[in-house]
């Protein structure tokens, strides 16, 4: 049911694969058949770090169309990052005054 909901929605970005020589394709699929060996072993602690630029897909060096895909998502994580935390600034701002209110007795 899921994966209906997901053909009707229309794509936020498609990327064009780009035909293969025959030693990347080989290179691609063993790096596959291996990463799918490893799935149950992923560090997810590498996943997450804060720093984003050392985990880095394999695919970036079979094409630029990757790379900058790859900068720009790295570019807007970055973005959206910084709004979160910007966001709990905010929000834990507005939760300090609304308890030195309810000390002072006033109505916020």
């Amino acid at each position: 049911m899921l994966q209906s909901k997901r053909r009707n929605q229309i794509p936020v970005a498609v990327i064009e694969h780009y035909p293969l020589s025959d030693s990347k394709l080989k290179a691609t699929e063993a790096t596959l058949a291996a990463s799918n060996s490893n799935e149950s072993r992923i560090n997810v602690s590498n996943l997450t770090s804060s720093s984003t630029s050392m985990v880095t897909p394999a695919a970036l060096s079979i094409s630029p169309m990757y790379q900058q895909v790859w900068e720009e998502l790295q570019r807007r994580s970055e973005i959206l990052r910084q709004q979160v935390l910007q966001k709990e600034m905010e929000l834990r701002e507005l939760h300090l005054k609304r308890f030195l209110a309810s000390l002072h007795g006033d109505k916020y």
